[in-house]
């Protein structure tokens, strides 16, 4: 964890000292107090009690931010080193996954696995016009496509995850977290992102070899996402005010000394805001709920690479911290 910093304004986190039990903090640069000790309310230990009264919360929060925190006394205050991260995650959360919302990403498989009659009929080195063509028409007229990830899925930001034995395929896919702060339901695209409570980074690991099955056709997400502790998630849930501009957040994963993924998140195929209306049309989206918002291009899939024992993953999205985990 050396060098981890969070590097815009506040945010929370949930995290723990030597052996103790897990608690609600509130962290700045490179340390980090009981959220009690700033907003001067008695919580408790889940998480959900950020989301209980979030209006007054998150203005305590920025309150207490924008005078420098002048309260608490210096000895209530941590540095990271003697800290140990959890997800920022509720257990009660919904997790929500947008399949294939990244234009490179989505291009390529377009690309390589055809599947449509349009690039069905072209050679693989004559695809590339024709699904640049697709992708656009999608982010013009097309609607998200979600699944549900189990929470038992969720894991430490800097946890060893277990990888299967070699005939598996476990994939990596740096995505956005998107936290939701309220209630909605039928919300506007124009009034989406005041549903936010804030970001968070998600690796959502992927076991490829087990998604496409022989006696069914189609996709099966369970089989090949739900393994236990298969999510890293945070360290940090950054409120949606210190990262106004969500186009411009950089996402990058290296497994070991190699970038795979680089990215801007304004490569997203359907914005944030779009994903909100839509789900929330579907569903009531409900405090604490997650939506992870796709993968940019880089996957071991598209590489033909995937994870071993002993790779060690840093997964980073500029302002938001990063994580770092060795597959074991």
């Amino acid at each position: 964890m050396n060098g981890l910093k969070l590097e815009h304004g506040c945010a929370w986190a949930v995290a723990s000292t030597a052996d103790k039990a897990p608690f609600l903090a509130v962290v700045t640069g490179q340390r980090a107090i009981a959220l009690g000790d700033v907003v001067g309310r008695d919580f408790p230990s889940q998480l959900e009690a950020v989301f209980s009264d979030w209006d007054a919360t998150l203005a305590a929060l920025l309150d207490a931010h924008k005078a420098g925190f002048p309260q608490p006394s210096p000895e209530k205050w941590l540095n990271f080193s003697y800290l140990r991260w959890h997800a920022p995650v509720s257990a009660r959360a919904n997790l929500y996954c947008s399949a294939a919302n990244y234009r490179k990403q989505l291009i390529e498989l377009i690309i390589a696995r055809g599947g449509d009659p349009e690039i069905d009929r072209l050679e693989i080195s004559q695809r590339r016009p024709t699904a640049e063509k697709m992708v656009e028409k999608r982010s013009r007229q097309g609607e998200p496509y979600f699944f549900l990830r189990p929470t038992s899925t969720l894991a430490a930001p800097f946890a060893q995850i277990a990888v299967p034995a070699d005939e598996h395929q476990m994939d990596w896919e740096l995505e956005l977290g998107v936290v939701i702060g309220r209630r909605a339901r039928n919300v506007s695209h124009e009034h989406a992102l005041s549903y936010v409570a804030g970001y968070t980074i998600l690796n959502d690991l992927t076991d490829r070899s087990l998604i496409y099955r022989k006696d069914f056709a189609g996709a099966d997400w369970l089989r090949g996402k739900g393994m236990p502790d298969s999510m890293p998630a945070g360290p940090f849930l950054v409120p949606q005010c210190f990262a106004p501009d969500i186009g411009t957040l950089r996402l990058r994963l290296w497994v070991g000394d190699d970038l795979m993924q680089d990215d801007l998140a304004s490569d997203m195929i359907i914005d944030v805001p779009r994903l909100i209306a839509y789900l929330s049309s579907r569903v009531e989206l409900m405090p604490g709920d997650v939506i992870a918002t796709g993968t940019p291009a880089g996957t071991g899939a598209e590489r033909g690479t995937f994870l071993r024992r002993g790779d060690v993953v840093r997964a980073q999205i500029e302002g938001l911290g990063y994580q770092l985990n060795q597959m074991v």
